[in-house]
C-alpha cells in the first residue's frame, strides 16, 4: 500500500509544474547496492514498462515494478 502525505503530493505537484510536465508519473524502486544493502530511487518517469504496477493517489500515478515490491 502507498499512502501520500498532503505535503508530499503539494510537492510532487510542485515539481511537475517545474518540469513543465504535470502527467509526469512518480516511479518509486529499490536497486541492489553494495554489501547486501538496498537503495531507494525516486523520480519521474514518462514510460510504464511490462511488469510496472500503477497506484493512483490523490490524483498522482506512483509507479513501482514487480521486482521493487
Amino acid at each position: 500500500m502507498i499512502n501520500l502525505s498532503q505535503a508530499a503530493v503539494s510537492e510532487i505537484r510542485r515539481l511537475q509544474v517545474r518540469l513543465n510536465n504535470q502527467a509526469a508519473r512518480l516511479r518509486l524502486g529499490v536497486q541492489a547496492g553494495g554489501c547486501a544493502q538496498l537503495y531507494y530511487t525516486i523520480d519521474f518517469d514518462d514510460e510504464i514498462n511490462p511488469g510496472d504496477h500503477i497506484y493512483d493517489r490523490e490524483g498522482i500515478s506512483v509507479i513501482v515494478d514487480t521486482p521493487s515490491l
